[in-house]
C-alpha cells in the first residue's frame, strides 16, 4: 500500500474533513499533452505519459512524523514489532518519548489514517485565479505557502475522501 505524506497541521485537516484536495508536483515537467475527447494526459518530452502517483479508487495510508516510548528509543524502524504503540504530534502524551520520527518511515500497518483517491487531474497552479473555496479544499491558510511556492509548475490536483476504517 503507498504513504502520502502530510504535514501535521494538514493531516489534522484531513481527519476533521477541512482539508479533501491535494496538489502534488507532476516530475517530471511535461513540455506537452496528449488530449483524448474526455481528459488531458500530461508527457515527458520523448513522448511517454506520465501517470499519477496515485490512481482513482486507490486507497492510501497518511504519513506522518511519530514517536516510540523512550523504551524503544535507539531501535530502527525496521526492527519494531508491528504491535508497538505510536505517537503522533497531536496525541495526549503523557510518557516520555523518543526522538521523532521522519513520516518515511512509518508503516502502513502503524497508519491511522486512510484515504481514497476520488480523481487525479494534471493543472498548472495559478494562485491567482484559484478560487477561495478551492483553498479551503486545500486547507486553508495553512496551504497558502505551499502553494505559492508552487505556482506555475504543473501539478497533479488530487481529490480524496478520509475513510472511517480500512476496509479491503
Amino acid at each position: 500500500m503507498k504513504g502520502i505524506m502530510f504535514r501535521p497541521e494538514m493531516a489534522v485537516a484531513v481527519r476533521n474533513g477541512s482539508k479533501t484536495v491535494t496538489r502534488r508536483i507532476i516530475k517530471p515537467q511535461p513540455n506537452h499533452f496528449h488530449y483524448t475527447s474526455d481528459a488531458q494526459y500530461p508527457c515527458k518530452p520523448d513522448g511517454e505519459q506520465i501517470n499519477p502517483k496515485y490512481q482513482v479508487g486507490e486507497v492510501v495510508y497518511i504519513k506522518e512524523a511519530w514517536a516510540v516510548s523512550f523504551a524503544w528509543e535507539g531501535t530502527k524502524p525496521r526492527d519494531m514489532p508491528p504491535s508497538i504503540r505510536l505517537y503522533f504530534k497531536d496525541s495526549d502524551i503523557d510518557i516520555p518519548l523518543g526522538k521523532w520520527r521522519s513520516p518515511m518511515f512509518l508503516k502502513a500497518i502503524n497508519a491511522r489514517s486512510f484515504i481514497k483517491i476520488l480523481d487525479a487531474i494534471p493543472e498548472q497552479l495559478n494562485i491567482k485565479t484559484m478560487s477561495t473555496k478551492e483553498v479551503e479544499l486545500e486547507g486553508g491558510e495553512s496551504a497558502i505557502k505551499y502553494l505559492m511556492s508552487c505556482d506555475g509548475k504543473w501539478m497533479w490536483r488530487y481529490s480524496f475522501q478520509l475513510l472511517d476504517k480500512l476496509t479491503q
